[in-house]
Order: C-alpha cells, then sequence, then structure tokens
C-alpha cells in the first residue's frame, strides 16, 4: 500500500505540473482548451498503458514493473528537456 501512495503522490505531481506549465505557457483565451485537451489525453495514455501493463503482468510482475519503470524514465528525460516557460501577470 506505501508503494501505491507513492504512485498516487506522483501521479498527482505530473498532473500539477502538466497543467502548470500549460496555464503558463498558454494564452488566457487558449487556456481552457489546452488544459481540457490534455486532460483527455492523459486519460487515454493511461487506459493504453495500463492495459499493456495488465498484460505484461499476467506474464511477469517484474516485467510490468520494468515497463512502468522505464516509461516514468522516458518521461522524466522528456519533462527535464522540455523547454521553460516564463510567465509574467499583466
Amino acid at each position: 500500500t506505501a508503494l501505491f501512495m507513492v504512485f498516487v503522490i506522483a501521479h498527482s505531481g505530473v498532473r500539477i505540473g502538466r497543467q502548470t506549465y500549460l496555464i503558463d505557457m498558454a494564452t488566457q483565451e487558449t487556456r481552457a482548451a489546452y488544459v481540457a485537451l490534455s486532460n483527455s489525453i492523459i486519460g487515454v495514455i493511461l487506459l493504453i498503458i495500463g492495459g499493456i501493463s495488465a498484460l505484461v503482468a499476467t506474464q511477469s510482475t517484474l516485467l510490468a514493473v520494468l515497463l512502468l519503470s522505464a516509461l516514468a524514465l522516458i518521461g522524466a528525460v522528456s519533462a527535464h528537456r522540455l523547454d521553460e516557460i516564463h510567465f509574467s501577470k499583466i
């Protein structure tokens, strides 16, 4: 259960970070559309990855953990390479 709690906290951090990045990047007119679209895309990705990892977990739990760890590493590297957004309040 502790590992699940860590995953939930990490997922929440990713959502907040993604939305903050999008909010800083978007204009006032496009902000709602960007957040809505990103939430939809993330939902679809979570469903797909969840299904794939469930199938992999039926074969090997270790393999499923390695798959999800590799995806997390790819996500971390991708996030690190994002351009920094500078936001100034008007």
